[in-house]
């Protein structure tokens, strides 16, 4: 039977937020196992917080009959609830387990959601769950016969003391627990209204009970017990109408709704920093566990009218409800407005995009001629206004594409974990600044040149620990990546302390593979670390599956340059090495210079300009090809003509009669040659019309206040062509 849009949307939620749990989990699994090692200090949370993962996807798969993941979470959950009813001491044995569950059930919900069922699907489980299974049982045994914890011993009191310590619950959890529960509470009274007219649907009650049991167990974690106690005895009704014990009747989910009420005023009362108690909470359960039939004597059960039975228990509950309502008074719906929504992506990027419109509309706007002729003073200053607004509105929609990188620098720590295991090297990770955000399109370029760069600093950088030891260093390497907000830019920096770049072997093999220009015969420090990120380039002596093959490098800074970033390496011999991304916090709105080249307009990012300059005759060198180069300040720079290299119908005019503006990207230095300077605006970037076919140096375009067309410059491809002059 086919599955209808609304049964994919939800497999879509299910497998989305069984993801992210799955990031949580593996995060706290990575903090234990560094404990274990005696780096750290377990809390209960990080067991607490698997715990629920496990046992929240385990319910939610339950619901939707996917039978895997159900057994698989089960028995993961097992293994977790042993651990921390019973103070067992958690080692490395344990942790390798979960990951590896971890792991297979991060490609079971890739499959799930591309195929909307786990049918089909080949992996490990019946082995994980077997092994799961063993470990449990071992646990088991181990302890005393009577299932009471084992007698620690002292040693082993400080590294256990995890399971003792009590959860904190922080102010962002009550946000997120806020946000989540009036989600679900909106869900749940959307299928009670749907059960009000056909009480005996299936879809509405299986959804309903979803909802009931989701909400019950986040306010059981949290401790929130009247709504836990309220939610269960709710979640009681439901499976037993489920189950056709229980006939629903109108009425009935009426008397439903208004309980629903009490618990929506938990939640805002929480919301608004008071305590989640529910009023009346005994009467309420009492009155639902008089709305679940008792099994009657069959002789009794046969002289009762059914139809009567249910009209007079109907009339019961009505007159229940009613006193419990005169006991207090009746929750009033607050109209706070919630903390928290989630919105598709597709939305929020419709709205950048409709943003990017009103930038160019206002553009245009303001560079129409006849508000430049105009002499009112009320219209300069609606315009002012306008312009104002549309900033404030564009930095919004901005932020509201922004995320941290806590979860991608996350993800960094399972990487470096398991390499380092690979390569049987001792390796620490330190993450500094991973609540600075980005623009969520710009992660998906960072995930690979974080991948490269640190599997590179492991395999090359990080010595062995015996190599350490004799140098004076700690037997562990140790890791830092580190992001910073520095004006637009976001600088990512990942810092290593081994042995540092070999100089000298870099630039051996450079020219070993003809990498470096026979003219060039001496190279700056910096020029020599660029090397590393040449086509083909590697020092590693075998290939092997981590390195070696001369493309991880190549990726990092294709990659980078695809958004318009940066990317720079310090290196101190035996000290350690430092890479450095700079990325622009967005890649829809930049600010840039434009420039004039006959009939056509450039555009320069300003961050990418470092002067625009005048030049005389005297300081310019004709070389052998009749390419140009201008000397400033000592310094050669080559001149690329904009005109030559797209063709623009134009005639050569000496370059004294225009201006040179001069770009710096890499510590490499490049000037355009231009008529005139228009000024500074902000452009919405688009893609190149087709028709225009492909224009070399050019990565995208911008429409003006005037309906033209300008073209965005890529200086990453223009300064390889300018390397290409022999100087």
């Amino acid at each position: 039977m086919p599955l209808s849009p609304e049964d994919k949307e939800i497999i879509i939620d299910f497998v989305n937020e069984g993801q992210q749990g799955l990031e949580r989990a593996e995060g706290n699994l990575l903090k234990i196992e560094e404990a274990v090692a005696g780096r750290g200090e377990i809390v209960g949370e990080f067991i607490d917080e698997l715990f629920r993962v496990f046992h929240s996807i385990k319910g939610s798969a339950g619901f939707l009959k996917f039978s895997l993941i159900t057994r698989l979470t089960h028995h993961a959950e097992s293994l977790l609830d042993h651990i921390r009813k019973h103070h067992t001491l958690v080692n490395k044995q344990h942790t390798d387990i979960l990951l590896e569950v971890c792991d297979e059930l991060s490609r079971l919900f890739d499959y799930v959601k591309q195929h909307f069922s786990e049918s089909g699907f080949s992996g490990h489980f019946e082995d994980l769950i077997a092994r799961l299974e063993t470990l449990t049982t071992a646990l088991k045994t181990s302890g005393d016969s009577t299932g009471t914890p084992r007698e620690e011993h002292p040693a082993e009191a400080k590294r256990s003391s995890f399971n003792l310590k009590e959860f904190e619950i922080t102010d962002d959890l009550i946000v997120q627990f806020v946000a989540e529960s009036t989600e679900l509470l909106d869900a749940l009274e959307q299928d009670l209204l749907k059960l009000e007219k056909e009480p005996a649907k299936q879809e509405f009650l299986e959804s309903a009970f979803r909802a009931l049991h989701s909400l019950k167990g986040n306010a059981g974690y949290l401790n929130y017990h009247d709504i836990a106690e309220v939610t269960h005895q709710l979640e009681t009704i439901f499976e037993s109408a489920r189950s056709h014990e229980l006939h629903l009747q109108p009425k009935q989910v009426s008397l439903i709704l208004k309980i629903v009420d009490f618990v929506r005023a938990a939640v805002l009362n929480l919301a608004e920093g008071q305590s989640p108690a529910i009023p009346g909470k005994l009467g309420l359960i009492d009155l639902m566990k008089e709305m679940i039939p008792q099994p009657q004597p069959a002789a009794q059960s046969e002289q009762n009218d059914p139809k009567r039975i249910a009209s007079d228990a109907q009339k019961k509950d009505e007159q229940k409800l009613s006193q419990v309502l005169t006991q207090l008074e009746a929750p009033h719906t607050s109209a706070k407005a919630n903390e928290m929504v989630r919105v598709d992506v597709q939305k929020l990027d419709r709205l950048m995009d409709l943003v990017g419109e009103i930038v160019i509309a206002e553009s245009m706007i303001t560079h129409h001629p006849a508000l430049n002729l105009s002499e009112s003073e009320e219209l300069e200053q609606a315009v002012a206004y306008l312009q104002r607004n549309i900033r404030e509105l564009q930095d919004i929609a901005t932020s509201m594409r922004m995320i941290p990188l806590n979860g991608l620098f996350g993800k960094m720590r399972r990487l470096v974990r398991d390499i380092s295991l690979k390569k049987e090297k001792k390796v620490e990770l330190e993450i500094v600044g991973g609540h600075t955000e980005v623009d969520r399109s710009i992660i998906e370029h960072l995930s690979d040149p974080l991948v490269h760069i640190l599997r590179n600093a492991i395999d090359h950088g990080i010595e062995p620990e015996a190599e350490r030891v004799a140098q004076g260093k700690s037997a562990a390497g140790h890791l830092v990546l580190r992001a910073d907000r520095v004006g637009g830019e976001v600088w990512i920096e990942v810092k290593d302390d081994g042995r540092g770049l070999d100089k000298d072997k870099i630039l051996k093999q450079a020219r070993k593979r003809g990498l470096v220009n026979e003219n060039k015969q001496s190279l700056t420090e910096e020029e020599i670390y660029n090397l590393i990120f040449m086509p083909g380039f590697s020092t590693a002596e075998k290939i092997t599956n981590i390195s070696g093959r001369g493309v991880g490098m190549d990726v990092v800074k294709k990659n980078v340059e695809k958004i318009r970033g940066h990317i720079s390496i310090a290196s101190q011999s035996g000290r350690g090495t430092t890479i450095r991304l700079k990325i622009p916090l967005t890649t829809a709105i930049i600010d840039a210079m434009l420039l004039r080249v006959s009939d056509t307009i450039y555009a320069i990012p300003i961050l990418d300009i470092r002067e625009s300059l005048r030049v005389h005759k005297q300081q310019v060198m004709d070389l052998i090809d009749g390419q140009e180069i201008i000397k400033v300040r000592d310094e050669i720079i080559p001149v690329i003509r904009l005109e030559q290299l797209h063709n623009l119908q134009a005639g050569v005019r000496a370059i004294d009669e225009g201006i040179v503006v001069v770009t710096q990207t890499q510590q490499q230095t490049v000037g355009f040659w231009v008529e005139e300077i228009i000024g500074q605006q902000q452009v919405v970037i688009k893609p190149v019309p087709d028709y225009l076919g492909r224009l070399e140096g050019v990565s995208g375009c911008a429409i003006l206040g005037d309906g033209n067309i300008c073209f965005i410059l890529d200086l990453a491809i223009l300064i390889k062509l300018a390397e290409t002059i022999k100087i």
